[in-house]
């Protein structure tokens, strides 16, 4: 396949992550009392989100963030349209 490299290279990078996601973000965004951390964690929204993901699934989404000819951002006024 093509892509093979490339989506080894994405498993390599989710495997450091999703353990970082699974112990850090996902307590972080799940416990009140840890709330005020929130602030001090890098893209906190959007790694607690992944945390509700597999970690194949996380690594298909890395995957396509390194794929930058498939990824195609929509504006807010395009989506809104």
């Amino acid at each position: 396949m093509r892509n093979d490299p490339l989506r080894c290279l994405s498993y390599m990078i989710t495997a450091p992550m999703f353990w970082l996601v699974e112990g850090i973000y996902r307590p972080i965004g799940t416990s009140a009392w840890l709330a005020r951390l929130r602030k001090y964690l890098f893209y906190c929204d959007y790694l607690y989100f992944l945390g509700n993901f597999t970690c194949h699934e996380q690594a298909l989404s890395v995957f396509d963030h390194l794929v930058p000819v498939l990824t195609a951002y929509i504006s807010r006024e395009g989506f809104a349209r």
